[in-house]
């Protein structure tokens, strides 16, 4: 039927633009291409015809996959501009010619589990965590319900719990990865997840109580007779399962899982359909609701994980109290969806504002945009979310993982896939106990990552920060999320907040009165009545809606103070011996500064790590393996030897407290410049320092200056980053790095001398955006990464360096974040016979 629908194109279509210069050469195809429309409409109309990837609303993109010639000119003759995307297109090269010397596609991509890898990992969890993991075989693939044929697969659900801890009706959170079986990353994330959260427990306090006190369950392969196919392809064309009854010719058998699902299964009302009937099209809906083997399987289960508490009627909303989060997770387009979706036009889902609410904080973390299932892609029915919706009422959500095309590559998915969704998954099930009141509700952040220590008798101090501004508010035409003042954090130890028994210690805001939207705060917990061991401490703060949002936990460890040992001594130049104040330790996990007097202290149980020192002017030093015995001291005295480095900056920002402090310094161009301090997330520690600017929706020129330096011979800049800039298959908002001399007016720009991780892309330059059709950094970059800048054409001349931003008028995103800079250059080393060596070393 697609080739009925093409040649009818072809024939009738008006010839005004049969004169277009083309560029593309007769072959057998397949072409990864972007094609440029006017009207979004008759990009839906032929939805059901042609392989769409990702639309791209702003630029009037779509990303897709065109088969072959007679594809490519209906295209044309349709009023499509057709561009060459050319990097997914020398990927997809190299796969096949990799392909033809007899080496499976998957193997190119390490980062990639086989089903059959998968399938063994599921193995290793159960065997070992026996009482964390359960394996659950909820059905079959199609090729295991055929006799004869291939021998198919169980569809296997990892079930995470500890199920030590008896507590009745624990809340679920339901995930499950890459139902199309193209789409790579979804079920490698899944599976790492569900790693993380079995290496994490006794480790991560938040992931120790949720293994504790609810339920992780994860389909790591939604479709793996189809993945199985995919593995091999060196062009992602296997979308659907591998039922072979439909579709003989040509490479699209199967049914597409995400049209056959039976809530408003062929029922939607789509300008070029919600789904097709045609079994060659990647949309193929099936013979009839819930046809499919791996479909019945995933609805049978989540019919006992998620009571039905929505009334039949499609305008009834779930109770508010209603647990449990349902996650589809797929891949390219950097969407966080919700119901409805299952037609062009629709009114909103009764719960549509707290799916919205909990989408926009998942977003967040992933910088991904949050939307209506229907909104940017359109109508799809049969879809897996409103059906879990629908017909259980369970907030559902399909995540659409980013980076490049459906085979992401393995440096996107462990530098930025994989880092940016786990925060959000952890989240999503933090929320599955009550998520459409819990998302609204403020969050706590800035809390130690490694247990806090006490010897019990003593005071255990407490400090962090509730914030209530934790949201990606995706598109302006959405709105903002509200957001109100702090009221109240509370923390609550051994017992959480919801467990019979719990007792609730009021922090105070570090200000005196909670009434902003973010609030640092502290508060105290008497030691004297624990038990020796380790207790989970849990904070939970409040806004002036009076909703309370998800907790947030640290270990406490409660020793006996005959175990405490103590590690101190002295920081002193290995020159002349002089004190050093203001040098900056960490030994196992903890961070301090030595004092005026250059002396450091640490207190902690017996242990054996590595200590670290640095200061600038200084050779950063580590001492390898040393003890903290129970009941006594152990003296480090350290002596840093200068540095032949000439080092002209090195800021961790530790010790910052706001952008003035160390001379630094705002510009502002447009709009508001928030480039703040925050901590919780960096580079130098994992939980300090870091500056920070936010992407968001409105037109904005903002930069963060570093004080006058003046440089010498051969300086160079290092700095570490991340970020989550807006994208999708062009980039709107990005960020630069500029010098300007000290006396001149002139900001120049820095990229072209980037020795190590520059620029990343280039800038579309539309929507007001203030920097322009510029190289910059841009999209996500998930992981703290250093860049190196060559200075050397400034030499000995002063100047001030700038990180600056620039965002257009829509669609916000995430985070900016730049920590440990560094400016060096080469320099006369001290005479090493000059160097007095002292070990002081003394246990």
């Amino acid at each position: 039927m697609k080739f009925i629908y093409l040649a009818i194109l072809l024939l009738f279509i008006a010839p005004s633009l049969q004169g277009r210069e083309v560029t593309f050469q007769k072959g057998e195809g397949p072409w990864i291409v972007l094609a440029h429309y006017q009207n979004k409409q008759e990009v839906l109309d032929l939805k059901p015809y042609f392989d769409f990837w990702k639309i791209d609303e702003k630029n009037k993109t779509v990303l897709m996959l065109v088969d072959d010639w007679s594809e490519y000119q209906a295209l044309l003759n349709q009023g499509f501009t057709l561009e060459m995307h050319q990097k997914l297109m020398e990927q997809q090269f190299q796969l096949k010619s990799k392909s033809t010397q007899g080496i499976k596609t998957i193997d190119n991509f390490p980062c990639y589990r086989t089903v059959s890898e998968t399938y063994a990992a599921m193995s290793d969890m159960n065997v070992n965590f026996p009482d964390l993991v359960s394996l659950v075989d909820i059905g079959d693939s199609w090729h295991k319900t055929e006799p004869g044929g291939l021998a198919g697969y169980d569809m296997q659900v990892v079930k995470i719990t500890n199920e030590m801890n008896a507590v009745m009706n624990k809340p679920i959170l339901y995930a499950m990865g890459s139902i199309h079986s193209r789409e790579y990353p979804p079920a490698e994330l899944v599976t790492r997840f569900a790693e993380h959260l079995l290496s994490a427990y006794g480790v991560d306090a938040d992931v120790t109580w949720l293994l504790d006190y609810h339920e992780i369950h994860l389909l790591l392969q939604g479709n793996p007779d189809g993945r199985v196919i995919s593995e091999t392809q060196s062009s992602p064309n296997q979308r659907k399962n591998r039922n072979e009854n439909h579709c003989f010719a040509g490479n699209q058998q199967g049914v597409d899982m995400n049209r056959n699902f039976g809530f408003k299964w062929s029922d939607g009302v789509c300008s070029g359909g919600c789904s097709s009937g045609n079994s060659c099209s990647t949309v193929f809906r099936g013979s009839f609701a819930v046809s499919e083997p791996e479909t019945i399987a995933i609805n049978n289960y989540i019919q006992t994980l998620f009571p039905d508490e929505r009334e039949d009627d499609i305008n009834d909303p779930a109770p508010l109290n209603k647990p449990g989060v349902y996650l589809d997770i797929h891949n390219v387009a950097e969407l966080t969806l919700f119901p409805w979706g299952y037609s062009d036009d629709l009114p909103q889902a009764p719960n549509h504002d707290q799916l919205q609410t909990l989408a926009r904080k998942m977003s967040f973390y992933t910088g991904y945009r949050p939307e209506q299932s229907n909104s940017s892609l359109g109508g799809a029915d049969g879809a897996s979310d409103d059906n879990a919706y629908g017909t259980l009422g369970v907030a559902a959500f399909t995540i659409e993982l980013g980076e490049g095309g459906f085979y992401s590559s393995c440096n996107a998915f462990d530098n930025t896939i994989w880092p940016d969704n786990l925060p959000a998954l952890i989240y999503a099930a933090k929320a599955s106990r009550m998520p459409y009141v819990l998302a609204s509700g403020p969050d706590v952040i800035d809390l130690p990552q490694s247990a806090i220590q006490i010897p019990i008798g003593q005071t255990i101090e407490l400090s962090g920060t509730a914030t209530d501004l934790r949201f990606n508010n995706g598109a302006a035409s959405t709105g903002n999320e509200p957001t109100q003042n702090i009221t109240a954090v509370k923390a609550y130890i051994t017992t959480p907040s919801w467990q019979t028994g719990a007792i609730a210690i009021d922090m105070t805001a570090t200000d005196g009165s909670f009434n902003n939207t973010e609030e640092g705060f502290t508060g105290s917990i008497d030691s004297s009545g624990l038990s020796e061991g380790r207790h989970t401490v849990w904070f939970e703060a409040t806004d002036a809606s009076g909703i309370t949002g998800v907790p947030y936990a640290i270990f406490v460890d409660a020793i006996d103070p005959a175990n405490i040992g103590t590690l101190s001594g002295v920081v002193r130049d290995a020159s002349d011996s002089t004190l050093i104040a203001g040098a900056n330790l960490i030994f196992d996990g903890m961070a301090t500064t030595s004092d005026n007097s250059g002396v450091y202290n640490f207190e902690t149980t017996a242990t054996n790590g590595d200590l670290t020192i640095n200061k600038l002017g200084y050779v950063t030093q580590t001492v390898a393996s040393v003890g903290v015995f129970a009941g006594k001291t152990t003296t480090q005295n350290i002596y840093l030897e200068p540095s032949c480095e000439i080092q002209v900056l090195n800021n961790d920002i530790e010790t910052f407290n706001q952008i003035s402090d160390g001379g630094w310094s705002l510009i502002t161009g447009d709009g508001p410049n928030d480039w703040r301090i925050d901590s919780g997330d960096d580079h130098t520690l994992g939980n300090g320092k870091a500056y920070v600017s936010t992407d968001v929706s409105e037109v904005t020129d903002k930069s963060l200056v570093s004080p006058q330096l003046l440089l010498a011979d051969s300086s160079e800049l290092t700095f570490w980053h991340k970020h989550q800039f807006e994208g999708g298959n062009s980039f709107y908002d990005g960020g630069v790095v500029e010098i300007k001399v000290v006396g001149s007016s002139v900001w120049q720009d820095l990229g072209g001398a980037m020795i190590q991780n520059g620029y990343n892309g280039t800038l579309s330059g539309g929507s007001s955006q203030p920097l322009g059709a510029v190289s910059a950094f841009v999209g996500s970059l998930g992981t703290f990464t250093e860049v190196k800048v060559d200075l050397s054409a400034y030499n000995n001349q002063s100047v001030n360096v700038r990180w600056r931003m620039g965002t257009d008028s829509s669609v916000s995103a995430g985070d900016w974040k730049i920590d440990d800079i560094r400016i060096a250059a080469a320099g006369e080393c001290p005479n090493p016979n000059d160097i007095i060596f002292i070990d002081g070393f003394e246990a």
